[in-house]
């Protein structure tokens, strides 16, 4: 518990672009690649957060997470789901529905952590909006096809014989971690909230 404390104020202290690359660090494909392959992906997500978010407020105005929903017609549903095969989801985007779903039973576990623990330099209240506009990313990421992230990045062989080329995840989840952060105006980085999350264990 002390450790998971503490690793919540490190990450509050830590700047965006060090927990980015921790993020290339801790995926299977990107702690192979070069430290100069890596600068470029943290570099390009972040600047397509931004990017982003420059579009979303030309597009549609600068406003709330569920008016950009209403005005996309992207669905949002709530449901309560209990920690499955040790994991536990804040939201996630389903794109053959054009849906958004949010687990209220996360979202009230860090909410009453943050609150048990004295976390009081956690925005709470922005929680269900910053996981709004998280998975909003991967919906715009369809609309806006040229971005960083649908690109192709890495060298692959199919079957060990073919030469291709692969994007990788986590560069689209980095990007979706910025654009939240960005869009709510949110004073620390989104991946705390997992860390609070933990707490309750």
């Amino acid at each position: 518990m002390i450790n998971t404390l503490k690793r919540i104020q490190e990450t509050l202290q830590e700047d965006d672009y060090n927990l980015y690359m921790n993020m290339i660090n801790n995926s299977p494909t990107g702690r192979t690649l070069s430290e100069e392959k890596k600068k470029e992906l943290v570099e390009g997500a972040m600047a397509q957060a931004i990017d982003f978010k420059n579009r979303l407020y030309e597009d549609y105005g600068e406003t709330t997470p569920i008016v950009y929903l209403i005005k996309m017609g992207v669905h949002l549903n709530y449901v309560k789901e209990e920690q499955s095969y040790n994991y536990q989801y804040l939201g996630y985007y389903r794109k053959k529905t054009k849906s958004i779903y949010l687990n209220l039973t996360t979202i009230e576990n860090i909410t009453n952590s943050a609150e048990e623990y004295g976390l009081e330099n956690i925005e709470v209240d922005k929680l269900k909006d910053t996981v709004i506009m998280h998975e909003l990313f991967h919906y715009l990421e369809d609309i806006y096809v040229d971005g960083f992230s649908n690109e192709k990045h890495v060298d692959v062989k199919i079957f060990g014989i073919f030469k291709s080329k692969s994007s990788l995840s986590v560069v689209s989840e980095i990007a979706s971690v910025h654009f939240s952060k960005l869009v709510t105006n949110l004073s620390h980085t989104p991946l705390v909230y997992n860390q609070i999350y933990k707490l309750k264990k």
